[in-house]
């Protein structure tokens, strides 16, 4: 398994693992689309978070937005009980919505909320709850929460993804450890409450330690991705560098690519996830594997690619610093343009050595939109992918930097 050290002296992650969740919201993820980001970019952070008092600290997972243009998300530390918050913005004013760590309760939320219709929103924390594993939870307004499931081990435990929601309201996620086998399983909880495991996993060669969130598409078929597990094995990754997977509607897993930890990519952790075209490709990123130079020595500086069927290809391998200043370990997903060109974050890298925003064109060149921390009170560990903002850019989170040290919710324009 890859075990990265910490980002920085304020991270608030486990030391096992850096990790983080799918952003986007939509009933049927067929392709995440924005137009695309002009290459001269202007960053505004749009809310710091504090350190200490009631304000949440350190959002790992991304934000969605509604109709009107606020701007929801979870933070993993902070708020009353320091368990983890849900928060509003709106005009630059910071509300919270709900503070976890009550008895019974959800703490730590790592992953992305989703929203209906009636403006409900849905997540999951990566513990808490009756035996402390994690919950799936609903925020139906201020100060108004449910627990949905409380997983207790053999129904799964410690979601550290975020969740997909289909036009019938249920919604999908999977967990990183629990089951049978406790190497992690997909569930499914229903629009009337009903939980059910749809698929454990097994280690090899289905996968095993899934983390990011779930891509539904338009049939109904599940993708993912499993940090661990699969065919491929490297002295980095000796419990299998992990896979792509599809569970169908019909209700069939089937392994689409196993990683293995070389100049393919190793190694999907924390909050990598999929996005997928018109035609079915899947396009996504690795922590590890890719080029291996001074920069990433052991592992690999990560890679971004493809997966047509059962092939997959490299569409950019990260050099890391000091080669090149492009940026390295992408702990997100990507989101596509109209034209085909993909965006996303990684940790390290940039010329900062902050972590970057970066494009990657269809031809495969990358371009460095923004190296954070480029100014002041900028953000550090860029952990979320970016959701688009209406306006020709995109807003992210980071888990670190910002005015107070406790994060930032940034906005990148044109």
């Amino acid at each position: 398994m890859l075990r990265l050290r910490p980002m920085n002296r304020n991270s608030r992650f486990p030391t096992a693992f850096l990790t983080t969740a799918h952003v986007i919201v939509s009933a049927l993820a067929i392709s995440i689309l924005m137009p695309a980001i002009a290459h001269a970019q202007k960053e505004t952070i749009v809310y710091s978070f504090e350190t200490q008092g009631g304000d949440g600290v350190g959002p790992i997972g991304g934000v969605i937005t509604d109709p009107k243009g606020n701007i929801y998300g979870t933070t993993s530390a902070g708020g009353t009980n320091n368990k983890g918050t849900v928060f509003e913005i709106s005009g630059g004013k910071e509300r919270i919505l709900w503070n976890f760590g009550g008895p019974g309760d959800g703490a730590q939320p790592y992953g992305n909320l989703v929203r209906d219709a009636a403006g409900h929103l849905f997540g999951t924390t990566l513990t808490g709850g009756s035996l402390g594993l994690g919950t799936v939870f609903e925020i139906t307004g201020l100060n108004k929460e449910t627990v949905l499931v409380s997983f207790v081990e053999t129904n799964g435990a410690l979601p550290f993804g975020g969740l997909v929601r289909d036009r019938a309201g249920n919604l999908y996620g999977v967990t990183s450890s629990g089951g049978t086998r406790g190497l992690g399983l997909i569930f499914e909880v229903s629009s009337s409450g009903t939980f059910s495991i749809l698929y454990q996993f097994t280690g090899a060669p289905d996968g095993a330690i899934p983390e990011g969130s779930l891509l539904l598409d338009s049939k109904g078929n599940l993708f993912g991705l499993t940090a661990a597990g699969g065919t491929g094995k490297q002295s980095f990754c000796t419990s299998g560098c992990g896979t792509v997977f599809e569970y169908s509607a019909s209700k069939l897993e089937s392994v689409l690519y196993s990683f293995t930890g070389g100049a393919d990519g190793a190694t999907p952790a924390g909050g990598a996830f999929l996005i997928n075209d018109a035609k079915g490709n899947l396009f996504g990123t690795t922590t590890a594997g890719g080029t291996v130079n001074s920069a990433c020595p052991t592992t690999g500086c990560g890679v971004v690619f493809e997966v047509s069927g059962t092939s997959e290809k490299v569409l950019y391998a990260f050099q890391g610093q000091p080669n090149n200043n492009d940026g390295a370990n992408p702990y997100s997903g990507l989101i596509r343009d109209g034209k085909g060109n993909l965006y996303g974050t990684t940790i390290n890298g940039g010329i900062n050595g902050h972590g970057v925003l970066y494009e990657i064109t269809t031809a495969g060149a990358e371009k460095i939109l923004h190296s954070f921390p480029a100014q002041v009170g900028d953000g550090v560990l860029p952990l979320s992918s970016i959701v688009p903002d209406g306006n020709g850019g995109g807003y992210g989170t980071t888990e670190g930097g910002g005015q107070f040290g406790g994060g930032t919710v940034y906005d990148i324009a044109p």
